[in-house]
């Protein structure tokens, strides 16, 4: 009997280990669910980051859009902005290519993949 519970332990302590190691999955199995929304209007923002001896542009998009869940209709706008900021230049200190913004190849109507949290769908996120 003790041994049974030492194992079913063992488990339990394994399986709260994952979970702690691994958010990212567990966010995703349990919380989020995928679907897909139309574009309505894409807008860039920017801003200068001052460093030491010099300043940095990032970019950032705001795009509003719109998808139903379970027969309502939701418009949002992207707005977590440290998720899909980037910086004008690259980790080489090269200049970024148009196609290094991915709102800049996207177009209005164009259906785009979010995901959204079950329990309050009003929550979501562009996946690229």
């Amino acid at each position: 009997m003790i041994t049974i519970l030492i194992i079913l332990a063992i488990l339990l302590l394994g399986v709260l280990v994952f979970i702690r190691s691994k958010p990212i999955i567990f966010r995703k199995i349990f919380l989020t669910q995928k679907t897909q929304a139309n574009i309505l209007s894409i807008d860039e923002l920017s801003e200068d980051v001052a460093m030491q001896y010099y300043s940095i542009k990032y970019y950032y998009p705001i795009i509003q859009y719109s998808y139903q869940v379970n027969d309502r209709t939701f418009t949002v706008f992207s707005k977590n902005k440290s998720i899909y900021r980037k910086s004008s230049i690259d980790s080489l200190g090269e200049e970024r290519k148009d196609s290094d913004f991915f709102w800049r190849s996207l177009k209005t109507d164009e259906p785009v993949n979010i995901i959204y949290c079950k329990f309050k769908p009003s929550w979501s996120l562009i996946v690229f």
